[in-house]
């Protein structure tokens, strides 16, 4: 799996990581035009699917996400900014989008960093949240062994 993440100043990271959540190899590029992003994120894939085999691109993004881009991202002023559909047909590799928090929800549950609630449940029905004051007020719950969507009941 590549792992894409889009910060509010328009720099791109990608991880390429096994199984486990160990990280293979890394890079980077500056992107702050909401036309080049994916051009730029389809660099980054190539630069790293090289040695493995690439089965799935996970994006985190700032701001409103809904499954398929952006909807709102207030730092970089992106608006209505698809990612998923574009890549996916540059790179003939599915893509899935989240949004930053709910990402670092699902990967605080991967790597059991996460503080569980109740510490008698089995991991899989653990609670954990995640909060990150440091660039923008966001933050991110998981109960019953899931992430939690505004609005979800």
């Amino acid at each position: 799996m590549i792992g894409i993440h889009v910060e509010n100043e328009g720099l791109a990271r990608a991880v390429i990581a096994d199984g486990r959540g160990t990280i293979k190899a890394s890079c980077r590029e500056q992107c702050e035009s909401p036309e080049r992003i994916v051009e730029v994120m389809a660099g980054l894939v190539n630069r790293l699917s090289g040695e493995y085999l690439v089965r799935s691109i996970g994006i985190a993004a700032p701001g409103l996400v809904h499954e398929r881009g952006i909807a709102f991202a207030l730092k970089l002023r992106w608006r209505n900014l698809p990612l998923a559909e574009p890549l996916e047909t540059v790179t003939g590799i599915p893509v899935y989008v989240e949004s930053t928090a709910r990402a670092s929800v699902t990967a605080e549950r991967w790597t059991r960093m996460g503080t569980r609630v109740e510490p008698d449940q089995p991991d899989d029905e653990s609670d954990c949240g995640r909060s990150d004051a440091r660039r923008a007020t966001r933050g991110g719950l998981s109960t019953t062994a899931r992430p939690q969507r505004g609005g979800d009941a």
